[in-house]
Order: C-alpha cells, then sequence, then structure tokens
C-alpha cells in the first residue's frame, strides 16, 4: 500500500503524458508509460531497479531529423511487477533541464514538430527569462511584501524619472524665457573719446617719436607745410597712449585731419553695440544688460543708463540699425579699444507695486 500512495503522491503533484519517451538506464532501453516534470514511469520494468534506489537515465527524444538526450537524476519510487510499471521521481533538477522538459511537452502537446535550431532559440530565450525571474524573487519578500532592494529600486526610479521631468520642464522654461525677453545686440566693440592731434595745414610728417606712450607736453610728430615747406612740432596734451597705426614718414595729411589718435584713461570709455529696429524698441529702463569681454570678465548692469535711454530716443541710425552708446565702469586699456565684446539684453522686470 506505501508503494501504491507514493505513486499517487507523484502523479499528483504533476499532469502525466503518455507521450513517446525511449529512457535508457544502465546500457537498458525502456518505453515510457507516461511522463511530467516531476518524474517518469516505465512500461515492463524487471525488479533489478530496487524502491528508494538512485539512478541516472537518459531520456530520448525523437524529433524531426534528430535525437536529443536528456540526462537526469532520479530515484525510484516503486516498481510493481503485477502491472509490468516502475515509477521514477526525478532529483536534483536544474533551471535548464526543467525548462527544456516543460519544452518538449508544449511542443509534443500542440502537434509541433521542433528542430534543433528551435531548441537553441528557446534555451537562449528562456534564460534570460530565468535571470527576470530570478530579479523578481529578490525583489520580494517570503510573504509577498517589497524586498528593501524593490523598494530602493522604486525609490531610485522615481527620483531619477522626476528629476528628468524637472529638467526637461526647466529646459523648456529657460527656452521659452530666452525666446520672449532676452536677445543679443548684433555686434559690439569697445570705444572711448579719442583724443585727436590734428594737422594746422595740409602737408606731411616728417618724423614720428619711436614710442606708443607719450606725456603731456611731449613732441609726438613733425609736421611740414605743403606751401611754405615750414616744419611744425605737434605736442602731446596728455599722457595718452597711441590707438591704432603709427603714421610713416613722408605720409600726406590734409588740413584738420589727425595722423594719429590718443586714448586717455581719463577720458570715459563705451561698448558701442548695434541693435535691429524691431529688438530696440523692446528696450526699457528696467531691461538689464550683461557684457562680457574677451578675456572672461563681465560687467552687469541691473538697468539702461539714463544716457542709453535717450540714444533710444534719439537713436544713432547706420545701415539701418540702432547703435547704443553703454558706459561701462571698467579699467580700459588702449589695447582693449576696437575689440569686440558680446551684449545680451534681459527685458524682464517686475511690474511695479
Amino acid at each position: 500500500m506505501s508503494t501504491v500512495a507514493s505513486e499517487v503522491q507523484v502523479q499528483r503533484q504533476h499532469p502525466r503524458f503518455k507521450l513517446p519517451l525511449m529512457v535508457t538506464i544502465k546500457d537498458r532501453k525502456f518505453m515510457a508509460a507516461d511522463w511530467s516534470v516531476g518524474g517518469i514511469a516505465l512500461q515492463n520494468a524487471d525488479q533489478a531497479l530496487k524502491v528508494g534506489e538512485p539512478v541516472e537515465l537518459t531520456m530520448s527524444f525523437n524529433l524531426q531529423g534528430y535525437s536529443l538526450s536528456l540526462k537526469m537524476n532520479g530515484i525510484v519510487r516503486y516498481n510493481r511487477r503485477d502491472i509490468g510499471r516502475c515509477g521514477i521521481e526525478f532529483t536534483d533538477v536544474t533551471q535548464r533541464q526543467l525548462t527544456l522538459i516543460r519544452f518538449m511537452i508544449d511542443s509534443y502537446i500542440s502537434g509541433q514538430l521542433v528542430d534543433a535550431g528551435d531548441v537553441l532559440e528557446f534555451m537562449s530565450r528562456d534564460n534570460s527569462a530565468k535571470a527576470r525571474k530570478k530579479e523578481l524573487e529578490k525583489a520580494a519578500n517570503d510573504d509577498g511584501s517589497p524586498s528593501l532592494l524593490a523598494i530602493v529600486r522604486r525609490v531610485l526610479g522615481f527620483t531619477l524619472t522626476f528629476g528628468l521631468a524637472l529638467l526637461a520642464l526647466a529646459y523648456l522654461g529657460v527656452s521659452a524665457f530666452n525666446r520672449i525677453f532676452v536677445f543679443d545686440a548684433k555686434s559690439a566693440t569697445v570705444e572711448s573719446e579719442l583724443v585727436s592731434l590734428p594737422a594746422p595745414s595740409s602737408g606731411f610728417v616728417t618724423s614720428f617719436a619711436d614710442k606708443t606712450s607719450f606725456k603731456a607736453g611731449e613732441p609726438v610728430y613733425v609736421f611740414v607745410d605743403i606751401q611754405t615747406n615750414e616744419p611744425t612740432t605737434i605736442f602731446s596734451p596728455c599722457s595718452c597712449d597711441v590707438v591704432g597705426e603709427i603714421p610713416a614718414e613722408g605720409d600726406y595729411v590734409a588740413r584738420g585731419q589727425s595722423p594719429v589718435k590718443f586714448f586717455d584713461s581719463f577720458a570715459p570709455s563705451f561698448v558701442k553695440a548695434k541693435v535691429s529696429f524691431d529688438d530696440v524698441s523692446r528696450l526699457g529702463s528696467g531691461t538689464s544688460t550683461l557684457i562680457s569681454f574677451m578675456d572672461g570678465s563681465e560687467v552687469k548692469l541691473s538697468s539702461l543708463p539714463e544716457q542709453v535711454l535717450q540714444n533710444i530716443v534719439n537713436p544713432e541710425v547706420l545701415d539701418d540699425n540702432v547703435y547704443l552708446r553703454i558706459p561701462v565702469e571698467r579699467d580700459i586699456s588702449a589695447s582693449d579699444i576696437g575689440l569686440p565684446v558680446r551684449v545680451r539684453f534681459n527685458t524682464f522686470s517686475l511690474p511695479e507695486l
């Protein structure tokens, strides 16, 4: 009675199928009466297989064009001569063996003949499924509640998603803000009120002092009148530095023309910015300005100075653009004159209460 109970117990654990299968044990071949993922029943087995005996068996599946063998370990649960039946329960079953047995059962039941390529492809897919199953098993505790790892993953996933959403919204917000309120001048350069040394009459430069910095009262160049041929020495009116090219000996200079320009560090310096008509209408007293110089330094103005606003009302118009003179409180040298800078206007301002 005990052996019969064992047989029923084994059969109830997994559904059994009467599907064709050859089994080899100890170099002897047996036909399977039925089999399942949990074990196998042999027909016409002799008493050489003892109950409780561990055995090594090979299951042979006859497929389309080839035979597939699967080695298994098992233990004899019953062996009844009266019905010619021996039951073996599989032991030490690996996930790969279990998956292949289930695949073969499904293939037989569905009536689909499989080849080697089908088996290999399925086993490859199953490895991924196996890995995902293990991850899912780790994601829950024995009582079904989420594990600490699962909670951490959920929190990190939510935080990452929320952070990315905030970054996207911030990017869209900044882009929209810049499009509506912020614009750059078309071009801008550093300028200053330069000092001129005009020629008293038309003539030629016969000599120029061999230096670029002068003190007030020092001779700068000698001018020869074209009619009288009399020389005249031109002196520096300030402590200044030469800006631009130095005239060469013999250069012709018309009356009132200055062959050289001087930069006076005490003279007002400014940035000359070219702005289109469409953009200049957006400027007002609440407009902030950022001026970026080539050396990396910046000057920020919280509002446009009064002289700039007056320049907007009475603009200097050339080539269909408005030129604004923006004063800067920054140390300017002669080498800075004429250098390009970037001027960015921000027209956003809060309404006054």
